[in-house]
């Protein structure tokens, strides 16, 4: 199994690795070969053909020896020996607009394909100019396949100028991802922001990872990418230095470096160092050279580290393969930067490098490096001592990396094991590195021996234990057996007759030594039973046994002296009591008992006691039960529908509504035993009949009235008027509320009354508010039963005697404040009142009244 698996690995190995790298040792423009040592100059072969547009777009590629396979200005690809390449022309262009990408700065990059060495991707921006051409600020690509045309390469025709996205601003290049694959930087003219499009085996992503970037402030500059991968420089008007994270092909952390007054070009190609930490970047007003500190984290401190180099003119910028970084110092003159990771002057520049070459519009644009390399590593893991108690852990080589799987399925870089065998775990780290880590994993020395266990009963000594190790493990143990306390108590693998608790077991071998706790616990063999806790004296008690299986025989006792040996037998107590039912189960090695209090309760016929025995109707009684503890509660009935449970302490009242006799039953519910009942009477009595007749009046020297009860008189009832007489009758000469009270010879009493009202009277207010608001609106006087008025006249004075009003019509409204039409102040007023009577009699009010507003 182990060397099939083997066999696998290396035949991924032989796949992956058959993929090469791409390198850009040949420049065009401006004709440098990198290829030899020191660096050369060369020029192309002779032209084959027309249409080759040259300009602000150039890129190339070379094969793995640093050989030219092609270059491009991103409308026409040319061959390496400078003849058109087979479909190559016109790869966006039209009759309306021919060279499309000729004024795109940085317009067009070569991307290898992840998926196919033999395979090229070439990405075309046409310009942002050119009227109505149609297409311009437009992205394209074509595929150019190596293998076609004799190893010349061909455009694939189903892949040429297909269209990507629009919306773009000059400057395009791409960079290596760190999860196999490539990203496509351009930037949206419309808001600036940075658009990255990934590049993978399953081909381009047209959904691209947006980052919001700062506005470009132009139609035209360029991306540079750190070597590192790490940051960016992006160039319109100004230098502006991003993050960049090439697993997810985001950017942030933008910083703007150069300063109001610090002026560039657009055109202007800035450069990294090879260790990241410098730019190389020209001011156009002074055409100087400047080095820049990128280990600072503000733009200001950034430009503030900023050391002129050299004063000549050095738009544009290009790290070569060597390390070294070239640039353009004057017309047709080729700089050099020898050692750009140096600071200052110590950088080592050569302005007149090599005379009559230059970079025009900064040289061809990169190739992203791409390489899938598979490593193959194996070593032997060794584990400490006793693996199941110390396991090994083992690593990835690399834990940098992503999609972690062991041969067992488990994920991550690392695995806990305390299994000898061999191991092997496949991954990934960036940008694109297959790795396959074999381990060898042994513990030389032994793993820890398994222990069984046989439990004890309890407070019996019939337990033990014994060890027993792999059949493949050869390591000689040595084994002791102590009590917590240290005594020993055996010198082999096995342990017998021990009770249970808690031991030591110490494990000895060549170089280990240890000492593990070992239970030995009680058999947790146990008898039991249901029953109910409760029952009826005479009603047969059901017995459920519960009891382990390993009990195989059983002895009840019901605590009244009687036996039974069934598991399950049947049994009722003839007489009412508290018994204590036991039960005592045997198994081949272990005894147990179980008990439990029963109560047999018996048949209890209750009572009750009412007091008093007669009441009168409307009157309450007090019923007093009679239970004891085998009463559950109790449910009392006082008439067909009427019913009350109460708890079986309780005393209850209760009023009937109806005279005569009355049944009251009383039901017992007992907790166990069938419920009972008990039955008794309460006498209800009618209270005495009274009729004083309707309230009546009286008036001025009116006759009394004879008041007396209008229902029959019964022999023994008691009279009590309010007046104190007890007399059957009384003569009321006044008004007045009276009453009579008659109490009858079963103790029951009954009271009336009668009102007997003034006739003849005169209410009279004491303000009034003529506001209109319909209330008290007019001074009157109000007559409450009043009757037989036969002379009438109301007078109002204010306080100097004046009078302002008068009145004899009785059913008049009054006074409304007014003398003569005329509000009268809000005061105090006088007024006086006469009345006469039918009957002859008069009535003389006078007083004061408050007029409110």
């Amino acid at each position: 199994m182990v060397i099939r698996s083997i066999c696998v690995l290396l035949v991924m190995l032989c796949v992956w690795i058959s993929v090469q790298a791409q390198l850009d040792n040949i420049w065009i423009p401006p004709g440098l070969n990198f290829n030899t040592n020191p660096v050369s100059a060369f020029d192309l072969p002779a032209s084959a053909g027309t249409g080759f547009g040259g300009g602000e777009a150039a890129a190339m590629v070379c094969d793995a020896s640093g050989q030219l396979l092609f270059f491009t200005d991103g409308n026409n690809i040319r061959d390496r020996r400078n003849r058109p390449m087979q479909n190559g022309n016109d790869l966006i262009g039209n009759p309306a607009f021919p060279k499309p990408t000729e004024s795109t700065f940085m317009g067009t990059v070569i991307v290898p394909d992840p998926g196919n060495s033999e395979r090229y991707y070439v990405f075309s921006l046409a310009a942002t100019t050119g009227g109505a051409n149609g297409i311009a600020g437009q992205l394209y690509y074509s595929i150019v396949d190596m293998e076609a045309n004799g190893g010349l390469g061909a455009v694939n025709t189903e892949h040429k100028g297909i269209y990507l996205a629009n919306g773009f601003i000059e400057g395009i290049t791409a960079v290596t991802g760190d999860r196999c694959n490539i990203w496509l930087l351009a930037r949206s003219s419309a808001d600036g922001s940075l658009r990255t499009f990934e590049i993978t085996e399953a081909g381009i992503n047209t959904d691209p990872v947006i980052s919001p970037m700062v506005g470009t402030g132009s139609g035209f500059g360029n991306i540079k990418v750190s070597p590192n991968r790490k940051k960016l420089l992006l160039t319109d008007v100004n230098y502006r230095l991003a993050d960049f994270d090439p697993v997810t092909g985001k950017a942030g952390n933008m910083r703007t470096i150069l300063p109001e007054g610090f002026y560039m070009l657009g055109y202007s190609v800035p450069e990294f160092s090879p260790d990241n930490s410098k730019m190389y970047a020209n001011d156009h007003y002074t055409s100087s050279l400047y080095q820049f500190d990128l280990n600072f984290n503000t733009g200001k401190d950034i430009y503030n580290s900023g050391v002129k180099i050299a004063g000549n003119a050095a738009e544009q910028f290009k790290l070569g393969p060597d390390g070294k970084i070239y640039f353009t110092g004057g017309s047709n003159i080729l700089g050099r930067i020898n050692e750009p990771n140096r600071p200052g002057a110590a950088c080592g520049i050569q302005v007149d490098f090599m005379p009559g070459r230059n970079l025009s519009w900064g040289g061809p644009n990169v190739v992203p490096f791409f390489r899938k390399d598979t490593f193959y590593t194996a070593q032997p893991a060794y584990g400490p001592c006793f693996a199941n108690v110390n396991p090994l852990t083992i690593y990835a080589r690399d834990t940098s990396g992503w999609d972690y799987s062991w041969h067992n399925g488990r994920t991550g870089y690392a695995l806990t094991t305390d299994t000898p065998g061999v191991y092997w775990l496949s991954y990934y780290t960036p940008p694109c590195n297959f790795h396959v880590d074999t381990f060898y994993v042994s513990f030389p020395n032994g793993v820890l021996p398994s222990v069984h266990v046989d439990t004890a009963c309890r407070e019996e000594a019939n337990g033990g234990a014994y060890t027993f190790t792999y059949p493949a493990d050869t390591v000689q143990y040595y084994y002791t057996w102590m009590d917590t306390a240290g005594k020993i108590v055996a010198n082999s693998d096995t342990f017998r007759a021990a009770a249970a608790g808690t031991y030591l077991l110490r494990v000895q071998t060549a170089a280990c030594d240890t000492i593990i706790p070992v239970a030995i616990p009680a058999v947790d063999y146990r008898v039991s039973f249901g029953t109910d806790s409760i029952v009826c004296q005479n009603t047969m008690l059901s017995l459920h046994n519960t009891s382990d299986k390993a009990f195989t025989s059983f002895n009840w006792t019901f605590g009244d002296g009687q036996h039974s040996t069934a598991r399950e037998p049947r049994y009722s107590y003839p007489h009412a009591g508290v018994y204590r039912l036991s039960l005592a189960g045997t198994s081949t090695t272990c005894r147990d008992t179980f008990s439990q209090v029963v109560v047999a309760d018996s048949q209890f016929v209750g009572a009750f006691r009412v007091s008093p025995a007669g009441i009168c109707l409307g009157e309450a009684t007090n019923f007093y039960p009679e239970a004891d503890s085998s009463v559950v509660a109790l449910q009392w009935h006082f008439g067909a529908a009427t019913s009350l449970t109460t708890p079986k302490e309780s005393r209850i009242q209760h009023a009937f509504d109806e005279a005569g006799t009355q049944v009251v039953q009383l039901r017992l519910l007992l907790r166990a035993c069938p419920d009972t009942w008990y039955t008794d009477t309460v006498r209800v009595y009618d209270p005495p009949a009274i009729d004083l007749g309707q309230d009546t009046s009286l008036c001025f020297r009116d006759r009394p009235i004879t008041l007396f009860n209008r229902k029959p008189y019964r022999n023994g009832d008691m009279y009590t008027w309010s007046t104190g007489s007890v007399g059957r009758s009384i003569t009321a000469g006044q008004p007045g509320n009276y009453s009579l009270t008659i109490k009858n010879v079963n103790g029951c009493s009954h009271t009336e009354h009668v009102l007997i009202a003034r006739d003849c009277y005169t209410d009279i207010p004491n303000a009034f508010s003529p506001n209109g608001d319909g209330k008290n609106d007019y001074f009157f006087p109000r007559q409450l039963l009043s009757r037989g008025v036969s002379q009438f006249k109301l007078q109002v004075f204010n306080r100097w005697g004046q009078l302002l009003f008068e009145t004899v019509n009785e059913n008049g409204r009054g006074w409304d404040g007014r003398y003569n039409g005329i509000e009268q102040p809000p005061a105090v007023y006088l007024y006086t009142i006469e009345v006469a009577f039918s009957e002859g009699y008069k009535e003389h009010y006078q007083g004061n009244l408050t007029l409110v507003r």
